[in-house]
């Protein structure tokens, strides 16, 4: 082989590699993306949770708020929501006066998924909402705060106004 051809074939595998530098740069920014995309779809994740709940939770009051307006069973309705660290984080739909309810009266009982946590009950509380019959109106307006249980600046609002409209706000 003449000089000149072996001499253009050895720069040619020369520049044919990556260098260790090169490699070791992408590899830092591929991990950087990664990371920026998992932090991202973890905080999607979180809020999707807390709408969901939220939206849950207002669609258990209404379902309460329309039995009551239907007399069904010939009760009131309501939801209990309790945030108690020995029973969890729960909320139940109810027939009846009695508050808390008993378990006769207790017709479907819900937890919070464990990536949410109420703000509003607070730590050992639990709240009450019974509409009265024929008119759906609750007792009084009350308001249920949910979060995500790591903590972050997503809250989800449900709140029963003393006119009977039920609303559930994520900010």
């Amino acid at each position: 082989m003449p000089p000149e051809l072996n001499a253009q074939r050895s720069t040619l595998n020369a520049l044919s590699g990556f260098t260790l530098i090169e490699l070791l740069i992408t590899i830092g920014v591929l991990t950087a993306v990664a990371a920026v995309g998992i932090l991202t779809f973890s905080g999607f994740r979180v809020k999707q949770d807390i709408e969901n709940t939220a939206t849950s939770i207002a669609a258990i009051l209404r379902e309460a708020q329309t039995r009551s307006i239907g007399q069904e069973d010939g009760m009131v309705w309501g939801v209990h929501f309790i945030n108690a660290s020995s029973s969890g984080r729960t909320y139940a739909l109810f027939r009846g006066t009695t508050i808390p309810p008993v378990a006769g009266d207790i017709v479907a009982k819900y937890s919070l998924p464990q990536t949410i946590a109420f703000i509003a009950p607070g730590e050992g509380a639990s709240i009450s909402v019974q509409f009265s019959a024929v008119t759906g109106l609750p007792g009084s307006s009350s308001t249920i705060h949910i979060s995500a249980a790591s903590g972050g600046e997503t809250e989800g609002i449900i709140s029963v106004e003393a006119n009977g409209v039920i609303k559930s706000v994520i900010n």
